[in-house]
């Protein structure tokens, strides 16, 4: 049993493109019950199964959203203002001074509030055999399902309602063996996977149903991601380990289809195809066939581990590590500006130890070589404004130290 409540109030500052207020309630009342056993067929096959039931209720209540002055975000009709820009001087002069607040959708408590249970039944099975005293061979077949809820934007069919978005689920095939070597100083594992995606839910900019901008949490209809990875530890001398792990990724959005605003869409602003708008001022946005966002297709991490002891009874340790990754679309334009290129963040410690373990002290430094990563989140690009895009960095190079005491 899950239960959660959230209560969010946030300002979005976007100069006189978007200054916004937004705030709203979130509630989730989640159950489960799941069982799974294994069963040895012979000493060395085993076959395992598992279902699980789960039922979530998701609910979004008391959304409310404001332009902060000034901004040309327009009042949305449902309020029962005129369409004006929440700007100074508009209507009248001194209507709306810097830091007014412009109610953009119904003010009236409760007005929006949306809630829907989803229920699924999911399911796994396998088999591992042992190939060797310390070799499995293991392949599995796994289902998942991650619950639908709502956006905190106004529908696009129900104008008393908030954005839904659908269930995502996943079909989840892998094989692979996991070895260890040389009296467990060498560890080796491998695995080849297939991930099945339906309904795949991820976030991308749209009009919402006041004709406001928003980023909502839309299905992407099929997505397909295979792969391998290999991943390796080793103990080739006293005091420590060396870490190696690798996966390569090949990502495919098989079904992505999306309905825009033709006004949202303008030449550039996407690189996949784009219809001819219907009598509604609708266009198509078709982008199957691109690569998942935030997917490279190379990534992995190397490592080393190494503690010295001292004549006192303490000791020195050391860890280094890097991690990498190639280059991969942040968000669901695909456009070049979006596209971020390859990065590996170099890392490092250095800890005394005193004898008896009372207390240490320590030195560190994070991404030593100040490179620039792009961590999606953001990512976006501006719907009215050409060429301005932003997106989430990870921070630059980091030093620091800490200090421990044990008593």
């Amino acid at each position: 049993v899950m239960r959660e409540d959230q209560s969010n109030d946030f300002v979005l500052y976007g100069g006189l493109i978007q200054n916004q207020r937004v705030s709203g309630k979130l509630k989730t009342d989640a159950y489960a019950a799941f069982g799974q056993f294994t069963y040895s067929a012979t000493d060395t096959l085993r076959v395992t199964a598992g279902l699980r039931y789960t039922s979530d209720k998701r609910g979004a209540f008391d959304l409310q959203k404001w332009g902060i002055s000034p901004t040309v975000t327009t009042p949305a009709a449902v309020t029962g203002l005129p369409h004006i820009p929440c700007l100074p001087n508009t209507p009248t002069p001194g209507a709306r001074l810097p830091g007014t607040l412009c109610p953009l959708v119904n003010q009236t408590p409760g007005y929006y509030d949306s809630s829907t249970t989803f229920t699924k039944m999911t399911w796994k099975a396998g088999i591992e055999l042992d190939v060797a005293p310390q070799s499995m061979l293991y392949a599995d077949i796994s289902t998942g399902f991650k619950a639908g809820g709502f956006n905190q934007a106004v529908s696009l069919t129900q104008p008393t309602k908030l954005q839904p978005y659908n269930p995502e689920t996943i079909t989840a095939y892998s094989v692979g063996i996991k070895n260890r070597f040389l009296d467990n100083r060498l560890q080796l594992n491998a695995e080849a996977f297939y991930w099945d995606y339906k309904d795949l839910q991820l976030s991308a900019q749209a009009f919402d149903g006041t004709g406001l901008i928003v980023l909502l949490t839309q299905n992407a209809g099929k997505a397909k991601v295979s792969g391998l990875n290999v991943d390796l530890t080793a103990k080739p001398w006293q005091g420590g380990p060396i870490r190696a792990a690798l996966e390569y990724v090949d990502s495919e959005y098989k079904e992505f289809i999306l309905q825009e605003s033709a006004q949202f869409v303008p030449p550039g602003r996407v690189s996949c195809p784009v219809s001819a708008p219907n009598a509604q001022g609708l266009v198509t946005v078709n982008c199957s066939g691109k690569p998942l966002v935030r997917s490279p297709e190379l990534s992995g991490n190397l490592g080393i581990a190494h503690e010295f002891s001292l004549a006192n009874g303490g000791n020195v340790s050391l860890d280094a590590s890097m991690a990498f990754a190639g280059r991969s679309y942040q968000t669901t334009d695909f456009i070049a500006a979006e596209y971020s290129k390859s990065w590996s963040n170099v890392a490092a410690s250095l800890t005394y130890n005193a004898p008896n373990d009372q207390w240490f002290v320590s030195a560190f430094g994070r991404n030593l070589t100040n490179a620039e990563i792009y961590t999606g989140g953001g990512g976006h690009q501006a719907a009215f404004v050409s060429g301005w895009v932003t997106s989430n960095i990870a921070p630059p190079r980091t030093y620091g130290a800490r200090f421990g005491i044990k008593f």
